[in-house]
């Protein structure tokens, strides 16, 4: 997680990596389709986990990973997790405002508001980064889904009168016909 963060945070950092890492930004709203839509050499880097992982364990316990762990511990916080965090949705067992974990809130600030040479959570499973580096979002520019639900947004009769009509039909993918 430390070089997932890292890794993105310098990607907010540097002019040379944001010019990799802003593709991943062309929608301010993230979705799980998106979670590994980078610049290849951005994709390269994240490929690079299992090896960091691997280094990490054998430096630090002086003895390497299991290979299975290796490939668990990758997939939980890059692909499970990533997913998570691009769905857009809160949990209500974790909570937005979680004081540990980055939750989908988070995730959606950073991609809503995070440019570059401001990086706002860019870390992916833990906050320690962020709140090391002072990159966590205080503001009010962007609020919780179950908050501006309090406030009387983004109801179902919102979203059947204003959001519903303007959607495109995706029934046609359910036929092959669309293929031409």
């Amino acid at each position: 997680d430390l070089y997932e963060w890292g890794w993105h945070y310098l990607g907010h950092l540097f002019d040379s990596l944001w010019v990799l890492h802003r593709h991943h930004h062309k929608f301010y709203n993230p979705t799980p389709f998106g979670t590994i839509a980078d610049y290849p050499l951005d994709n390269f880097m994240r490929s690079l986990y299992p090896v960091v992982v691997y280094a990490a364990s054998h430096g630090l316990i002086g003895m390497p990973l299991d290979i299975d762990m290796l490939y668990f511990a990758t997939a939980f916080v890059t692909i499970i997790w990533g997913m998570y965090l691009h769905t857009g949705h809160e949990l209500s067992f974790l909570p937005y405002d979680h004081p540990v974990f980055n939750t989908s809130f988070q995730h959606y600030a950073h991609h809503a508001i995070s440019v570059k040479n401001k990086p706002y959570h860019t870390g992916n499973f833990v906050k320690w980064w962020d709140d090391f580096a002072g990159s966590i979002y205080k503001g009010t520019q962007v609020i919780p889904a179950l908050e501006d639900q309090k406030l009387g947004n983004r109801s179902l009769e919102i979203w059947e009168k204003e959001v519903e009509p303007k959607l495109p039909d995706y029934s046609v993918l359910l036929s092959p016909k669309w293929l031409g």
